[in-house]
């Protein structure tokens, strides 16, 4: 079982930059070279809000 340590906020705020890095990305804004940048990031940080945990948080 994996143990939150993710609130409510910080998954509402993670899901929300999560939505603009995807934006970002597909309207390749910065270029072709962050478009895969901020792709990364956005999947990182949607599904830390989506299954509440995240590595880099200490117990």
């Amino acid at each position: 079982m994996i143990v939150k340590n993710v609130g409510t906020a910080d998954r509402i705020l993670r899901a929300t930059f999560g939505i603009l890095f995807i934006a970002l990305a597909i309207l390749r804004t910065f270029g072709s070279f962050w478009s895969i940048i901020f792709l990364v990031l956005a999947l990182e940080v949607l599904l830390v809000a989506a299954i509440g945990f995240s590595p880099l948080y200490g117990y």
